[in-house]
């Protein structure tokens, strides 16, 4: 029988924070997909040529400028999803959830200033707060592969002392036995050979957050030919993550292993900065061109982390922490660097009396191996310096070049209005080559001092999942995740 000693003596708690990020998280905060009004919602944001509406601020600021009234605007959105999840090696145990909740897509007042007899027939300045990133999901998978947890364990631990050991991933293992150095060379073994069967694993994976950002926005019209317009924002980051990992051997195939259970708990907030530029060109009655560039978003984020390990082996189960309430607490500080955009736009506009309407097309590149982590920011910790360069060489090496095309139509008669659109995007993720697509539509009513926009998008993910990773990849638990969500957003808005 093993007997555990409890050393707990010279943890290097900084790097052992530092280590709970990887390039999905820089994928989080970099692949953001902005809502929008119910407008710009219902032509699947295809609206980079076009103008006159709060989300504007958000693609090409410089649609700002083709206001002629201010106005005020409201846009609640109800979200629905249904992620289906299974081990890319184990597909016949695939998982549903179903995610459902309320949000305010945005908040905004515009205020418009027209002047025909100037140069410059409008000067216009918006201000608002948007939602533009949702990062709500929960999924499940549960299924037989070969590997397991502990090698990731052990991977952590070796060439290493027990008192050198990490407070989060390492230690925990050591200490609830499910990993031993019975030699004592600092090479730790567990309780699974290469050769065992299949191990039954399962994870429940609960994710929370959003980005809202506050933006001050202008755009000017010069001659009613060129608008020209700017965004500053001011992105405010909340992220909480509860996974719950567990390995068990239901059929005692496993000689001494009986279940293991691991819980990761993840709280992270922050803030950052953009800029947004954008240029529209409508010297042509039918014709509007437009491009804009997004800088990338600096953000400062912290997060809080801790876990907790229960294994049972034999006639033995132990526990890290004993007591929960003695858990503990890691608290990181660091900077992201999210990937620059750049799109162009082209839209024809039409105009036949009571029959008026516009179809937009939008192409948007964004390079993701362009992203930057730096976990030296707050930290001098020399290990650090290595960590961050690791984090980068993984984000060039593993991340590619993206792009995203959204095509939308609007079609007006008096004061109604439909709507239409499709986009199709890439995955940030170099070893993911196909593509996702979504559907969008919507209708409206504007009157002079009033309007109501309804518009909905369903959008299709399709992402690789990796539980826990070890040197050898293909010992990994790759799960796919396939979501489907659904939006609706209305907007209610006023002209003063």
């Amino acid at each position: 029988m093993r007997k555990i000693f409890f050393c707990a003596v010279g943890i290097i708690l900084g790097a052992a924070v530092s280590y709970t990020q990887n390039i999905s998280d820089i994928v989080r905060w970099s692949d953001t997909r902005l809502i929008g009004s119910g407008r710009t919602a219902g032509v699947s944001n295809s609206f980079g040529a076009m103008g006159g509406d709060f989300a504007s601020a958000h693609l090409n600021p410089a649609g700002i400028g083709d206001y002629k009234k201010g106005e005020f605007v409201f846009s609640p959105l109800v979200l629905t999803q249904n992620t289906n999840s299974y081990l890319k090696k184990d597909k016949a145990n695939g998982e549903v959830d179903k995610l459902n909740r309320f949000a305010v897509s945005n908040v905004g007042i515009v205020i418009g200033n027209f002047r025909p007899d100037k140069k410059f027939t409008s000067t216009n300045f918006a201000f608002g707060i948007s939602r533009t990133a949702d990062l709500n999901q929960n999924f499940y998978f549960k299924g037989k592969t070969e590997g397991t947890i502990t090698e990731m364990f052990a991977e952590r631990a070796n060439g290493l002392s027990p008192d050198n050991l990490d407070e989060f991933v390492a230690y925990p293992a050591y200490y609830t036995g499910a990993i031993l150095d019975a030699n004592g060379d600092r090479n730790y073994e567990t309780d699974f050979s290469q050769n065992d069967l299949l191990v039954t694993k399962e994870q429940t994976v609960r994710q929370r957050g959003h980005v809202h950002t506050i933006s001050a926005s202008w755009a000017g019209e010069f001659r009613q030919k060129f608008n020209f317009g700017i965004s500053v924002g001011v992105p405010l980051a909340t992220f909480t993550e509860l996974k719950t990992y567990r390995e068990s051997d239901p059929e005692n195939e496993i000689a001494t292993f009986n279940h293991l259970n691991y819980i990761e708990r993840l709280n992270t907030s922050g803030y950052g900065f953009d800029t947004k530029i954008g240029i529209l060109y409508k010297g042509i009655r039918f014709l509007r061109i437009g491009a804009s560039f997004h800088t990338p978003t600096w953000y400062i984020l912290t997060d809080d982390y801790s876990t907790s390990l229960e294994y049972s082996f034999l006639n033995e189960t132990y526990t890290y922490p004993e007591n929960p309430d003695e858990a503990v607490q890691g608290n990181f500080k660091y900077k992201i660097t999210t990937p620059w955009r750049a799109s162009g736009s082209i839209g024809l506009v039409f105009n036949q009396g009571d029959l008026r309407g516009f179809v937009n097309a939008d192409v948007i590149y964004s390079d993701f191996s362009s992203a930057q982590y730096d976990g030296t920011a707050f930290s001098d910790n020399p290990d650090e310096i290595n960590y961050t360069n690791e984090i980068n060489r993984e984000i060039i090496n593993k991340l590619q070049a993206n792009s995203t095309i959204n095509v939308g139509g609007e079609l007006a008669y008096k004061n109604a209005r439909c709507r239409i659109g499709y986009s199709n995007f890439g995955s940030p993720f170099l070893v993911e080559s196909s593509r996702n697509a979504g559907f969008a539509g919507g209708m409206g009513f504007r009157d002079d001092g009033f309007f109501m926009d309804a518009g909905f998008q369903w959008r299709t993910y399709n992402q690789g999942y990796n539980a826990y990773t070890v040197t050898d990849a293909l010992r990994d638990p790759l799960v796919i995740v396939k979501q489907n969500m659904l939006i609706f957003v209305l907007t209610a808005g006023f002209k003063f």
